[in-house]
């Protein structure tokens, strides 16, 4: 797998707006979303990590929903993110 690109998710499908919807939920932002008209070349309302790659090279299989990935994600990003960014800046 060295040099590979390679998606990790939950291999499930996450309507945009209720992906936005988590995030605004979990990291307390109070602005909402906002919906606008789509564009004519925008089809998809939808996204799925495609984790075919990640099976097999990996053994990859996964174990957390978006949810609780999400969540985990937030809690390390407060713990540490801020901290990375600014060390590498």
């Amino acid at each position: 797998a060295d040099g590979e690109i390679i998606n990790l998710g939950t291999g499930r499908r996450t309507q945009i707006s209720n992906l936005a919807e988590k995030i605004n939920q979990i990291t307390g932002n109070q602005a909402g979303t906002k919906t606008i008209q789509r564009r004519t070349w925008d089809k998809v309302s939808h996204r799925r990590a495609c984790i075919n790659k990640a099976r097999d090279l990996l053994g990859y299989e996964p174990m957390i929903g978006l949810d609780e990935g999400l969540q985990c994600y937030w809690s390390w990003y407060r713990r540490v993110g801020d901290r990375h960014r600014m060390s590498v800046g």
